[in-house]
């Protein structure tokens, strides 16, 4: 499930396993203004009202960190999933 306000919501609580994936502010905020067209200023007011890291950090189960590019994150991704699948493979 992709849930940006999963916490806020409650909704973690009918999840197994969450991961949160977070990136730099200034990341985020080139981000937040190439994707949305919007301006510099306005995305720091958006982002001004989002938790900090400190909050998704002590709530998921796992953190990615996407300060590179989309194929970075998917190597993050793919090494723990396979790590993930070699534990089930070992208990089993």
């Amino acid at each position: 499930m992709d849930a940006p306000l999963l916490f806020e919501s409650g909704a973690d609580s009918i999840c197994q396993s969450v991961m949160a994936v977070l990136a730099p502010e200034k990341i985020r905020l080139a981000r937040i203004c190439r994707r949305d067209g919007i301006s510099e200023s306005d995305a720091r007011l958006r982002m001004q009202i989002q938790p900090k890291d400190d909050f998704y950090i002590s709530r998921a189960d796992r953190v990615f960190y996407n300060d590179g590019t989309a194929e970075d994150l998917a190597a993050q991704v793919t090494q723990w999933l396979a790590g993930q699948l070699r534990e089930v493979a070992d208990e089993g």
